[in-house]
């Protein structure tokens, strides 16, 4: 084993993390019945699914999903639809509006824990997780949406952008992939008014060696939530149990430290563990 120092580098608290999660589906469910029955912008668009860059067949994460409607537009153009959403209420409320629709299915997700496995789906989609943006949620569910065939879609009207050139250029340069926004007149309906409304398209693209990246980062960052400090007999249990090599280890923490201190949500929660860093 090689040398060991000390240092302090600042790492997501996921305990905290999540409790935030949870915390917000509370408070959105605790509103589903007071607001109308369905999304704010409900697409009707013809080539949704072509302005959207997807194709049919394809196999769709939808988290944050909401009142369903646009799972629902999705599941509609054939694709593969599965849709998840932090409240439970809301994930009932939703399934019972569409339950004779199209979609696979409906769970109450958390969205910063999905998906699980790599390439089970093609794409992770949401629109407008407004309810996700002042944590580490969009972050996870960003993180995680590379574990995907092909990646992730986002949509937002107007031109806002959650992340930020300035975010996406480092997720870029930390995992190695692409991210891509456009602007595509989309018909809809909202408040029961027909719109033809700009929206903001972000694409995130995966690729092989970005998904091994976030598999082992997600499975670091698991590991080391449970811990002050990282001792010796921890970096070799590391490697040994995720079946890496040290330099792939010190890689690892080396883009945590990186994605932590860079890709900072709006609000920030974040924790300082004492780890080790293995000199080369």
């Amino acid at each position: 084993m090689k040398k060991i120092l000390r240092k302090q580098i600042i790492i997501p608290d996921k305990k905290r993390i999540f409790r935030f999660g949870i915390e917000a589906g509370k408070i959105y469910k605790v509103h589903v019945p007071h607001i109308p029955s369905e999304q704010d912008f409900v697409p009707t668009d013809r080539k949704l699914i072509e302005k959207l860059g997807l194709k049919k067949g394809e196999k769709v994460l939808v988290f944050a999903g909401g009142h369903g409607d646009w799972a629902n537009a999705l599941a509609r153009k054939k694709m593969k639809v599965f849709y998840t959403d932090a409240s439970k209420k809301m994930t009932s409320y939703a399934e019972k509006r569409f339950s004779k629709s199209k979609i696979s299915s409906f769970r109450a997700r958390e969205a910063s824990l999905q998906p699980q496995l790599k390439k089970k789906f093609d794409w992770s989609f949401s629109f407008e997780p407004v309810p996700l943006e002042p944590s580490w949620n969009l972050t996870f569910a960003l993180l995680r949406s590379l574990l995907n065939k092909k990646g992730a879609k986002f949509v937002y009207r107007e031109r806002d952008d959650p992340f930020g050139p300035k975010i996406n250029k480092e997720f870029e340069k930390i995992y190695g992939i692409k991210i891509r926004t456009k602007l595509e007149l989309l018909f809809g309906i909202r408040h029961g008014k027909k719109q033809l409304k700009e929206c903001n398209i972000i694409t995130i693209k995966t690729n092989n060696e970005a998904r091994k990246k976030v598999n082992i980062d997600l499975k670091v960052m698991n590991f080391l939530r449970k811990r002050k400090v990282l001792n010796t007999k921890d970096v070799r249990k590391m490697i040994k149990i995720f079946k890496i090599s040290e330099k792939e280890l010190q890689e690892s923490i080396r883009r945590i430290k990186n994605l932590t201190e860079k890709v900072k949500p709006r609000v920030g929660m974040l924790s300082v563990v004492s780890l080790p860093k293995i000199l080369g």
